[in-house]
């Protein structure tokens, strides 16, 4: 980093600070990496059942893993990047690899839906639905005390 003056007003001097590609490089690493950390506290909170397993090092490269699948949807926000993975949470870490979930992955990748914002809209759309009717179904279950009890 260098502090160069580029001019004088009165008592005022004016300076321009240039930062090198490799200082920007770095601090968008630091704010990547703070990111996925974040992330990781998100996901251990909200979707235990994602974490169960995975030791914080692990955790974050899975993170990190999704993170870079999302930004192959166009996702680049920090809120559309904490939308994609709670998705993952939802549906898994390997969502888009399983058959049953292909309808996300055709959403995701609908050129009809030119905001990858809004055709995340509508996968976590559909993924409220899924969970509701889960609930519903798990309640109506209960209600008529059927001993075949899935989770979610």
């Amino acid at each position: 980093m260098r502090l160069r003056q580029i001019g004088r007003c009165g008592k005022l001097n004016w300076f321009v600070i240039q930062i090198r590609n490799q200082q920007l490089f770095a601090l968008g690493k630091a704010l990547e990496q703070r990111f996925v950390q974040e992330m990781a506290e998100h996901i251990r909170a909200y979707f235990p059942e994602r974490a169960e397993d995975l030791d914080q090092a692990a955790m974050e490269r899975r993170i990190a893993e999704a993170l870079t699948t999302a930004r192959t949807h166009g996702l680049r926000s920090k809120q559309d990047c904490c939308r994609y993975l709670n998705v993952v949470g939802v549906c898994g870490w390997d969502f888009e690899r399983e058959e049953k979930y292909a309808w996300a992955v055709r959403a995701l990748n609908d050129p009809e839906v030119t905001s990858p914002s809004e055709r995340l809209d509508g996968v976590l759309a559909r993924c409220l639905r899924r969970l509701k009717t889960d609930l519903n179904n798990l309640e109506q279950r209960r209600q008529f005390g059927l001993d075949e009890v899935h989770s979610l």
